[in-house]
């Protein structure tokens, strides 16, 4: 773990000048490195938290049993950021040993303090069988029941552009089916932003215009996944999420009550059914995906 547990470095990177601006790109370059990181540990400490407060509940000898709990989850902590480090410092194309050195060189800075700070604090709740907090933020009106219920509508968004751009295309090719390229770049040319937005605003909704809502709504999501059942719940959302889209995909469409045209073609915040002559629709369709697409 590098975050947390790291001392000032002597010296700086080479190419980390002393200059202001240099100063300055590394520092916006560390913050988000510490941003990924951030994100990437959360999962690990609330599994963390969930194995140690089980294993406490699950032993007789309270002692002997929570300082040998204690070592065995630190051990697991460690070598899991450990593993984290290396793969966000790979995908920023950097060393461990030279994320360690800015760290060190940009450790008075409030972001990297703070960083600091959760980890070390989230390390002791673990071991006082308090759940993780990581202060992530988003809007107080979404509750977990609300969530489920924006995750789910965002789902039946993208189902219906699917099947209704598969549809058209279809149509387009003379009721020939597509091949399966053709299918994926559909999918692939849906802009799943900017559905989570319309759903977002659908549910009265704001979050700063700097944010995506993705970002926003897995902020909700870490922060409720200790809770018991939450997990089962997401999963099970997702699991019939993709259950669904996979038949959308291989136009398996008679084998779910699910995949009726009528249902499918209907949209989820409108009530209204697709205009397959929408002239703006269909230009949406047609244009070239954009590289940000998720």
């Amino acid at each position: 773990m590098i975050v947390g547990s790291i001392a000032a470095a002597s010296g700086a990177l080479l190419y980390y000048q002393t200059s202001k601006e240099a100063n300055e790109e590394g520092l916006e370059k560390l913050k988000s490195i510490l941003q990924e990181l951030k994100a990437a540990y959360i999962p690990i400490y609330v599994r963390s938290y969930n194995m140690y407060v089980n294993s406490i509940r699950e032993m007789k000898d309270k002692k002997d049993s929570k300082e040998f709990v204690q070592k065995c989850i630190q051990e697991q902590i460690d070598t899991e950021t450990s593993k984290i480090d290396e793969e966000v410092c790979k995908q920023f194309e950097i060393t461990v040993e030279e994320l360690s050195q800015m760290i060190g060189m940009y450790e008075k800075d409030p972001d990297v303090v703070e960083m600091q700070n959760l980890i070390e604090e989230n390390t002791k709740r673990i071991f006082e069988e308090k759940r993780p907090d990581f202060k992530l933020e988003y809007p107080d009106k979404i509750t977990p029941e609300l969530y489920f219920e924006i995750l789910t509508t965002i789902f039946e968004y993208l189902r219906y552009e699917v099947y209704c751009r598969l549809r058209y295309k279809i149509r387009e090719n003379n009721g020939k089916l597509l091949p399966k390229d053709d299918i994926m770049a559909t999918l692939n040319n849906i802009n799943v932003e900017e559905i989570r937005k319309e759903v977002i605003t659908h549910y009265d909704i704001t979050i700063d215009a700097d944010k995506e809502v993705e970002e926003v709504l897995k902020n909700v999501y870490y922060t409720h996944l200790s809770e018991e059942g939450f997990d089962e719940q997401a999963t099970e959302v997702y699991r019939h999420h993709e259950d669904i889209l996979k038949k959308i995909l291989s136009l398996d469409l008679a084998s779910s009550s699910d995949l009726k045209a009528s249902k499918l073609e209907i949209h989820p915040l409108t009530g209204e059914k697709r205009d397959y002559f929408d002239k703006e629709w269909i230009k949406k369709i047609d244009s070239v995906p954009d590289d940000d697409n998720e």
